[in-house]
């Protein structure tokens, strides 16, 4: 990785977490952008590069990764939701 780039990355792991959602999702609707404009050839190429650094930052969140804890929580607020728009 250039050092720019890992500049950017140093960086970008110190957003929070919300903040670093939101970037993966730009980054991943540039490629797909660019995908289109490189043709077939290198879309799977651009994508897998960004997709390796998926998860590469620590939330500090233990549970970050508690995908059953998380399948609940979503529940429990889908769930919540719903009760108050009724």
């Amino acid at each position: 990785m250039s050092e720019k780039l890992e500049t950017l990355f140093d960086a970008a792991r110190k957003l929070p977490l919300e903040e670093q959602r939101l970037l993966a999702e730009k980054l991943l609707e540039a490629a797909k952008d660019s995908d289109s404009i490189q043709g077939d050839a290198t879309r799977g190429a651009t994508q897998g590069k960004l997709r390796q650094h998926f998860g590469a930052w620590d939330s500090g969140n233990v549970r970050s990764a508690d995908n059953e804890g998380i399948d609940r929580d979503l529940a429990r607020e889908f769930a919540g939701a719903s009760e108050s728009e009724t």
